[in-house]
């Protein structure tokens, strides 16, 4: 039988819907492979064309080569980042919010956060390559300074991103200094401008954002481009503000009055200041290693992204899809540990740190958390105990090494290490030397030099404990607790040192120094009343040595009778005196001189 119209017509719409499959394959087919990028310092995750990718690593290779001529150190070293680079907004905004940029109009292209202590940023290529390398670097330069150690004011670590953002690569050189169309503006009186912090409006109101951006970049752009002094320019400002108000800090760093800082500054950018650095970019590139994104990596990296957002439950899900595929992983191991943490579940999460570990992690702070778990479970009615660190203080301090070998440099590790040091049985002046690797100026260097100060403590270093103990009484980066344990350790560690030095003066029969030492401290302020017993007994040990020191000059066989009565004042004023049996002694032969001594002991 011939088909009938109704045959024809369906015949006809199921061909015209394989047509359309046919033709708009996108709409079902599988999502792009996701690639992985690994570079000496950072890793790249994206489902963007190699081209894309390796464009992108480039850039940021140059950035990370700029920032580290300006600002670290030789013997420094930055912990990897990750990169998450969307090849479309849609991939993108399906995890980061569709919002617009603090400041302008822009579509938000960029999410910075950090995981586990390193940073990670996210954005999309579709919006601007550029514009999102750019936020990338600002956030990076301002987290960077500051695990590095500086503790600066934001108007100086965000300008210095903003000087950074810029950065271009090419003929062997990456440049740091292009305006890219920018215009300084001083808008803000300086006072003002110096008094804008993380919570004023001139940084939170996106309507005064961009001035204060503005400003921030010329003056950083003056500073750190006017030579090639930039590193010890803007290390010896920052020292410069712990003790001085920004105005004054800058004018003296800069040796220009506050008065003279705009022409200053515009002076420098008509000059094209720029600071030209070595890159060779071929050979950043052959060093690039790019492969297919283990699928269980990708799902980590954007459980990651959920949980910064707070969209917990679905990174969850994200996670729970990953450990499906690969529940060994160390990554999934690590997420999994900071998983239990947010719920509350201590041990679990320690568990599953040490479960990474021992698959090979290379987590810094899967490798701090089992140590600083070890040196908790060992303490001693809630204090570190110096000397009791046992076992678990023994396996602390290799697990903190293992950290420290991971990411040199890390100030919490260092922090870690300190206290590892003090519940060790023996302290050696190698440790103390380790340890001070780790000392950074501003906050993070706190607790190192505190544990530097207890171990010298134990070495029986006081002069330097006393230093370090000195410097945290005063420094606003310790907290009044803190500073007043110092002040009175330091005390103690004074007194300490003034028994050293007043026995010393014993032995070299030098009362008079010997008073004069105790006297002095005696008359110090806020003295205790256990620095006044130790004084005290100082000044009456002076008095007993003094007076048998003059019992023993009379011993001479010419003065029996003065002897016999000094001997018997010395004993009646002194009578547990440790020189009470050669006392008596004298006693007999004064009464008995023809007796003969006792012979010698048998042996």
């Amino acid at each position: 039988m011939p088909p009938t119209p109704s045959a024809h017509r369906h015949a006809f719409l199921l061909l015209a819907l394989v047509v359309v499959f046919v033709l708009r394959p996108g709409a079902t087919a599988a999502p792009k492979p996701w690639l992985k990028l690994e570079a000496d310092d950072f890793t790249i995750y994206s489902d963007a064309s190699e081209k894309q990718i390796l464009r992108c690593a480039l850039d940021y290779a140059a950035y990370r080569r700029a920032f580290a001529d300006l600002f670290v150190s030789p013997d420094r070293t930055l912990p990897r980042s990750v990169l998450l680079l969307f090849r479309n907004d849609a991939a993108f905004h399906d995890y980061v919010p569709d919002r617009t940029e603090r400041g302008s109009n822009a579509r938000l292209s960029n999410y910075s956060f950090t995981v586990d202590g390193s940073p990670v940023s996210a954005f999309s290529l579709e919006s601007g390559r550029s514009r999102a390398l750019e936020l990338t670097f600002e956030f990076e330069t301002v987290w960077a300074l500051e695990r590095l150690g500086y503790a600066v004011p934001i108007w100086m670590s965000q300008g210095a991103g903003e000087v950074l953002s810029s950065v271009t690569y090419g003929k062997g050189v990456c440049i740091v200094g292009g305006s890219a169309g920018r215009n300084a503006r001083t808008d803000l009186a300086w006072p003002e401008f110096f008094a804008v912090g993380t919570l004023s409006d001139s940084y939170n109101d996106p309507r005064n954002l961009s001035d204060f951006l503005a400003q921030s970049w010329g003056l950083m752009h003056w500073i750190l481009l006017s030579d090639a002094q930039a590193r010890e320019r803007f290390t010896a400002l920052a020292a410069r503000l712990a003790h001085s108000s920004a105005a004054d800090a800058v004018a003296e760093t800069m040796q220009t009055p506050l008065a003279r800082f705009d022409r200053a500054i515009q002076a420098s950018l008509r000059s094209g200041a720029r600071r030209k650095i070595p890159f060779d970019d071929a050979a950043v590139r052959a060093s690039f290693h790019l492969v297919p994104a283990p699928p269980a990596e990708v799902l980590i990296q954007k459980s990651n992204i959920c949980v910064a957002l707070d969209d917990v439950s679905r990174g969850d899900e994200q996670l729970d899809l990953a450990r499906g595929l690969a529940p060994d992983l160390p990554m999934a191991q690590e997420a999994w540990a900071r998983r239990m943490q947010r719920e509350g579940q201590r041990n679990d999460a320690l568990l599953a740190y040490r479960a990474a570990i021992a698959a090979g992690s290379k987590n810094v702070t899967a490798y701090l958390t089992s140590a600083a778990a070890r040196l908790d479970d060992n303490r001693s009615r809630g204090f570190d105990e110096a000397g009791e660190g046992g076992t678990q203080g023994t396996l602390a301090l290799a697990e903190l090494r293992q950290a420290i070998a991971l990411d040199p440099f890390n100030p919490a590790a260092y922090a870690q290490l300190g206290r590892a040091f003090y519940v060790q049985k023996e302290v050696t002046p190698a440790d103390l030397d380790e340890l001070s690797v780790g000392l950074v100026p501003g906050p993070a260097g706190v607790p190192v030099r505190y544990y530097r100060a207890m171990l010298s403590v134990r070495l029986h270093r006081s002069d330097d404990a006393i230093a370090d103990l000195d410097f945290l009484a005063a420094s606003p980066d310790s907290d009044e607790r803190l500073r007043e344990i110092a002040r009175d350790r330091a005390a103690i560690e004074r007194v300490n040192r003034d028994v050293v030095v007043g026995e010393s003066f014993l032995k070299a029969h030098n009362y008079a120094a010997l008073r004069v030492l105790a006297s002095a401290g005696l008359s110090g302020p806020s003295i205790s009343d256990d620095a006044r017993t130790r004084y005290a007994h100082l000044l009456a040990l002076a008095a007993e040595e003094e007076a048998w020191d003059k019992v023993k000059a009379l011993d001479d066989g010419a003065h029996a009778a003065a002897l016999d009565k000094a001997v018997r004042d010395f004993l009646q004023g002194y009578p547990d005196s440790r020189h009470r049996n050669d006392a008596y002694e004298l006693l007999m032969r004064t009464a008995f001189p023809d007796r003969k001594p006792p012979p010698p002991p048998v042996r």
